[in-house]
C-alpha cells in the first residue's frame, strides 16, 4: 500500500494526467547497498505494474479505501518499452 500511496502522491504533485489508450513505458531504477542482493526484477516490475494501472477489472478492492482510484494507465497491455537497472546506494 506504501507504494500505491507514493505513487498517489507524484501523480498529485505533477498534475499527471492517466494515459487512457497508448503506449506507455516503464523505467524502474532498484537502489540497493553495496553486497545487498535485491528481489529479481520480474517481482518489482509486475508489482509496481499491478501498482500503477486502472484497478476497476478486479472487483471492488474496499480494502485499498480511495488508493482503489488511483492509476497512471489504464492496462498493463499498454506497456511497450521497460528499463530496469540496479543502483548501488546507502539505502534500499
Amino acid at each position: 500500500m506504501e507504494l500505491l500511496r507514493a505513487a498517489r502522491d507524484a501523480l498529485q504533485r505533477s498534475g499527471f494526467v492517466p494515459v487512457d489508450g497508448g503506449p506507455v513505458a516503464l523505467d524502474v531504477v532498484v537502489h540497493a547497498p553495496p553486497g545487498q542482493d535485491p528481489w529479481d526484477a520480474t517481482n518489482y516490475l509486475g508489482g509496481i505494474a499491478d501498482v500503477l494501472e486502472e484497478k476497476s477489472r478486479r472487483g471492488t478492492l474496499e480494502h485499498l479505501g480511495e488508493l482503489r482510484h488511483v492509476w497512471a494507465y489504464r492496462n498493463d497491455r499498454q506497456i511497450k518499452e521497460v528499463s530496469y537497472r540496479q543502483r548501488e546506494a546507502s539505502d534500499t
